[in-house]
């Protein structure tokens, strides 16, 4: 019966101790769950405000430009300055300094009025203005510590929907009138963003971000009706990452 070579042995010892090594080193990793490798993926939701400012420009039914009766004292009154919003997203961090995130967002509603005279007559017109959004977008995620924090950039694109629900009040000092009317439209609008993600435990992570869609409009109901608004959305949200 022959004996093992020597260099043999060795060899087959230190392979074994390496891939011992290895798997400690993998089995540390998966147990802290806050240093992402080459692939982390993550799921979240959370809730904030967006601040939403409707534009106070006159348009027409076509969203051709018009100003019409310019010395009537034509304003806009908005009910609620902040809305609430809230969202829900998934992701795929990769590499430590990238990630693809999709994900849908309740841009809040905003409540509205908006009066103006012409032709003997005075027109009020209130209703809500609410938005929503799905969207994908890129991620450059910049690690600001060992203990698996980081700041990101964020730019995409989003598929936004608006809906509009109007009642026009119509008088002539003697009688009253009124038409109601509803109108919902989607549009492609770029995304940007900024956020910072903390670990609070293993698997559980903390992301406050500012996103800005910039302008989003809506059919020009009533000739006098926020035809848009500027909706930038500010969130905290909690995530896991597996």
């Amino acid at each position: 019966m022959s004996s093992l070579h020597p260099i043999k042995t060795k060899v087959r010892l230190g392979a074994l101790t390496l891939a011992a090594g290895l798997a400690l080193s993998a089995g540390a990793h998966a147990e802290s769950g806050t240093e992402p490798g080459n692939l982390q993926l993550y799921l979240g939701g959370g809730g904030g405000a967006s601040p939403m400012t409707l534009d106070s420009r006159d348009y027409s039914a076509t969203g051709t430009f018009m100003m019409q009766n310019p010395g009537s004292g034509y304003e806009i009154t908005q009910d609620n300055a902040y809305a609430g919003a809230y969202k829900g997203f998934v992701g795929l961090r990769f590499l430590k300094f990238f990630a693809v995130e999709a994900g849908f967002a309740h841009l809040g509603t905003v409540g509205f009025t908006a009066e103006w005279t012409g032709s003997g007559l005075t027109y009020t017109d209130r209703g809500d203005y609410s938005a929503s959004m799905s969207y994908v977008a890129g991620l450059l995620t910049i690690p600001m510590g060992s203990d698996g924090s980081y700041f990101h950039v964020k730019g995409g694109t989003a598929q936004v929907k608006v809906d509009l629900t109007e009642t026009l009040t119509l008088s002539n000092g003697f009688s009253t009138s009124e038409s109601v009317h509803t109108s919902s439209v989607k549009q492609s609008r770029p995304l940007i963003g900024i956020g910072y993600t903390s670990p609070t435990g293993p698997r559980s992570q903390f992301r406050v971000e500012v996103e800005h869609l910039g302008e989003i409009g809506t059919e020009y109901v009533f000739q006098k009706s926020p035809g848009r608004a500027s909706v930038t959305m500010v969130t905290a949200s909690f995530m896991v990452a597996f």
